[in-house]
């Protein structure tokens, strides 16, 4: 009887220690897919920055560069203004020249 006894006592503790095993099992399935979530939401994320990072460089190009041609186009506008400026002085003093003789 004490055999018995004793047999159903392992028993009973063999089956807790399986359904502890089955809990943690499943405890460690659901960590898994929680862990394969994050990590596929933190590709998602790198893979969103590393774009929105390449547009941002692709920005900065176009604007450093329309920068140095608007600087070129201004430089030029002087210049043309410049010009225009001393060719209307050359017609004004051959103007003058001419009605003031």
């Amino acid at each position: 009887a004490n055999l018995i006894t004793e047999n159903e006592e392992l028993y009973g503790k063999v089956r807790a220690a399986q359904t502890l095993s089955r809990k943690d099992s499943m405890k460690t399935r659901e960590f898994e897919r929680e862990l394969a979530h994050i990590r596929d939401e933190f590709e998602r994320l790198r893979l969103a920055y590393e774009g929105t990072r390449s547009q941002l460089e692709n920005m900065e190009v176009k604007l450093r560069s329309n920068s140095q041609e608007d600087e070129l186009s201004l430089a030029k506008l002087a210049e043309e203004t410049s010009a225009l400026r001393s060719e209307l002085g050359t017609i004004r003093e051959e103007y003058l020249g001419q009605n003031g003789s």
